[in-house]
């Protein structure tokens, strides 16, 4: 003679898509009787009458419910069936019908100030599992491996559903002070089905972006190619990573991305393939570890060769 099972734990979403959705649980007391099975209860997602459905294999402990509606907030109750009888229900566990939402686009740098601040912004191309978003959580931490991170629970703020960016104080990083340092961050978005998958990761420097760089006025020019110099302003503690140069196409165009320069021992670029006695329009800009700079002020070159050589005098 025993006692019936003791009341299970409430069950834990595992997964789940557009059309179903997966839960767990586990046995708890026995009172020295055989376990038979399980009986997960479901509604209709409208709050009616429960459906039951019967579990004979003692070791499945996870149940797939199919055939739901996406949106729909579906409540799900496990009562444990030994060889005495049924435990009483558990807890009841609600939860909202839809996939995972896809990940955001890696965190990217919008803006800085104080040295101790930075604005970072996302998008989202992605699908949000059949269940509207409804706001975002932002993680960050002080350094990139996943032990650095806060729980998915845990997000280190929130933002609403229409805000994708966020502003995040550097000289509170999980109670570091990140001032001229390194910060690593990631987002999520949050739906009614849950916490979606995460964003890459991203690493940014909490600092100003540099100044923009100084170009000189002396250049060299043949009748193909000209090579300009240039010269960083202050980096605010930031790595230099490179220099960026923009160009025109010599006939009053919009200066458009002509090339890098990424060898930073080097403070001058050449520019091959232009057109002879064509004037362009040259800016540069400075890449650190924060961000890139804005434009120099723009500066006219051109393309032509030295005078040829005179004729020895009569």
């Amino acid at each position: 003679c025993s006692e019936i099972p003791g009341q299970p734990a409430i069950p834990t979403k595992v997964s789940g898509t557009s059309s179903s959705v997966t839960i767990s649980y586990a046995p708890t007391t026995l009172n020295n009787a055989v376990l038979m099975g399980y009986k997960v209860l479901y509604d209709d997602g409208l709050n009616g009458a429960f459906t039951e459905v019967s579990v004979t294999s003692t070791s499945q402990t996870e149940y797939t419910a199919a055939g739901l509606t996406a949106g729909l907030s579906y409540r799900f109750q496990v009562k444990i069936v030994s060889e005495v009888g049924e435990s009483l229900v558990s807890p009841t566990l609600t939860v909202t019908a839809g996939a995972d939402a896809d990940p955001p686009t890696a965190p990217h740098y919008i803006s800085s100030s104080g040295n101790n601040q930075l604005t970072v912004g996302w998008t989202f191309p992605g699908s949000d599992g059949g269940v509207p978003i409804t706001a975002w959580n932002v993680y960050y931490a002080i350094g990139y491996a996943e032990a650095d991170f806060p729980d998915v629970s845990l997000p280190s703020t929130t933002t609403a559903v229409g805000t994708l960016q966020v502003t995040v104080d550097c000289t509170n990083i999980g109670g570091n002070d990140r001032s001229l340092n390194f910060v690593y961050f990631r987002v999520a978005a949050v739906t009614g089905a849950g916490v979606g998958q995460y964003s890459p990761k991203s690493r940014m420097f909490c600092a100003n972006k540099p100044d923009a760089p100084t170009v000189t006025d002396s250049f060299v020019g043949t009748t193909n190619s000209v090579t300009i110099n240039f010269m960083e302003g202050a980096l605010n503690s930031a790595e230099l990573l490179a220099f960026k140069v923009y160009m025109n196409d010599g006939l009053g165009g919009a200066l458009s991305y002509r090339g890098k320069v990424t060898d930073t021992s080097y403070r001058y670029y050449t520019a091959t393939g232009l057109v002879t006695d064509r004037t362009y329009l040259v800016q540069v800009t400075v890449v650190t570890s924060a961000a890139e700079s804005d434009r120099s002020t723009v500066m006219s070159v051109r393309a032509c060769g030295a005078p040829s050589t005179p004729a020895a005098p009569a």
